[in-house]
Parts: C-alpha cells; structure tokens; sequence
C-alpha cells in the first residue's frame, strides 16, 4: 500500500476483515482445544484473552494520559473513525455508562463456522470468550472501573437477531 491516505470506508472495511479474523483465529482455537482437551480448557482460553486485554487497556490508559469513565466511554464510542459496532450511548451518569453496539462483524463468521461443522449456537459458546478481552481492557485501563459486558448482561442481541448488545461500563463504587 502506499503512503497516500484511503477512504475511510475502505479503513472500516479493512479494520472490520481484521478483528472477524482475530474472531474466527481464536472461535477455531477454541473449539479445537475444546474438543481435544474438554470444557476446562476454555477458562484457559478466556484467561490469555483477558490478559491481552488488561495490557491493551493499561497501554491505552498510559498513552491516553487519562484513564477516567468519560476517557473509556470515548474509546468504546467514538465514532469520528471508523464505526464498526454502530455504538448508541442510551445511558449516562457520572459512575454509569450504557452503551448498545448496534453492529458487529461475528455474526458474518456464522457460513464459515457452519462450513467447519462448529455447533449452531457457537456464538454463545465464543462471544464470551471474546468479550473477556473487553474485561481486561476496563481493568487494565483503570482497576477502579468494571464492564459487563454481552454475555454477562445477558443481551447479546446481535447473537439473537435482535438489534444490539449491551455494554455496561460503571465505577466499582
């Protein structure tokens, strides 16, 4: 590629490709540790996702020089980039924040998680595992602040086909 700047359309497209490819690298893991070695590896699986999220969330913090409620409600918001998960903040406190990602590039993974012959609710089974990576993010960006996210709220919507998934992100206070 170039060094000439790209339509921002092509950016959310590529950034979209990158993280259903991390998605279908980690749902393939996952299942393949899990039919070698069982249910018990999965805590394993979910505990390296975490990890990477917590290094993630404290280089952001540090980079960001702020690591504030309102700080991590712009990250998992912002939209002036790239939109891929259509974010609507329908709640907003100063210790509370809830956030309803509208869009998600998982769902598209389903023909090929289908095609390797991976169970028909494979997103319950992966979503959570994903979403640990957002755990450790929040507690690597600020360990006084905690997220619930889909699957711990219990509407993972776009897994559904329903409209969207919740995020909850609030002081621990």
């Amino acid at each position: 590629m170039s060094n000439g700047k790209i339509h921002l359309e092509a950016c959310e497209e590529m950034v979209s490709g990158e993280i259903a490819t991390r998605f279908q690298i980690i749902g393939y893991l996952a299942e393949m540790l899990r039919r070698a070695h069982g249910n018990e590896i999965i805590s394993v699986v979910k505990e390296a996702h975490f990890e990477t999220g917590k290094v993630a969330g404290a280089n952001a913090a540090k980079a960001l020089g702020k690591n504030d409620l309102s700080t991590i409600t712009d990250l998992f918001t912002d939209t002036s980039g790239i939109d891929l998960f259509k974010p609507e903040i329908v709640e907003r406190t100063q210790n509370r924040v809830v956030i309803h990602w509208r869009s998600c590039p998982v769902p598209a993974l389903l023909k090929t998680f289908k095609e390797w012959d991976f169970p028909n609710d494979f997103l319950q089974f992966l979503c959570p595992i994903i979403e640990s990576f957002e755990n450790g993010f929040v507690e690597g960006f600020n360990p006084e602040l905690t997220i619930m996210t889909p699957p711990e709220v219990g509407e993972t919507g776009l897994n559904k086909n329903r409209a969207f998934c919740t995020v909850i992100i609030s002081s621990k206070d």
